[in-house]
């Protein structure tokens, strides 16, 4: 929109509302999803600060998370739908697939993981973080954002809020390049490089 002259500047936000749909009684998703919310304006500029994106989907995991009604949830908070989550399964699809988003966004932007300052993973869990960084081979000097230890797994707005809570730690500045990687209920991917606002 951008590029074609449609808009000069453009407002993006990821925000979730998940207290609404999880079962709190439910030991494999309660503690870990939370609320949040997300945005960074973007407009023209000299330099691309924004790379290609990678992204896809794999329908043969469309069970891995999902809403599915509920009727205790329904009448604890009058929400008919609850989330559900194969944790196991998203874990391996998740080690799995992101490995290779990642490395084709760099690919894709002509970077290498010497020239990024910090990686910014979808804030899932730590143990799925701690996988993409080995299978990366990230070098020391790359800040890895986590978040999900303060904000926990706020989906959409996620990687914004780690993103966010880089830069207020100062492990990051405006012009950093950064590797974030985004997943979710489907399931889907999406990846880029991006120079920090």
């Amino acid at each position: 929109m951008i590029r074609s002259g449609v808009a000069k500047y453009i407002l993006l936000i990821g925000a979730e509302k998940l207290s609404e749909i999880v079962n709190f009684e439910d030991r494999g998703t309660a503690f870990l999803f939370a609320d949040g919310a997300g945005a960074v304006i973007i407009g023209e500029t000299k330099v691309q600060g924004i790379g290609p994106t990678i992204w896809g989907a794999d329908g043969t995991q469309l069970d891995a998370i999902i809403m599915e009604p509920d009727v205790f949830t329904a009448e604890k908070t009058g929400n008919p739908s609850v989330l559900t989550m194969q944790g196991q399964q998203v874990f391996r699809w998740a080690v799995g697939q992101m490995g290779d988003a990642c490395t084709q966004a760099m690919t894709a932007a002509g970077v290498s993981v010497a020239d990024l300052a910090a990686f910014v993973p979808h804030q899932a869990n730590n143990r799925i973080t701690d996988a993409l960084v080995k299978q990366l081979n990230l070098p020391d000097h790359v800040a890895i954002a986590r978040d999900i230890q303060y904000s926990g797994n706020t989906s959409a707005a996620s990687v914004p809020l780690a993103l966010a809570r880089l830069r207020e730690n100062g492990e990051i500045k405006s012009g950093d390049l950064v590797l974030m990687v985004g997943f979710g209920a489907g399931l889907v991917h999406a990846a880029q490089v991006a120079l920090v606002p």
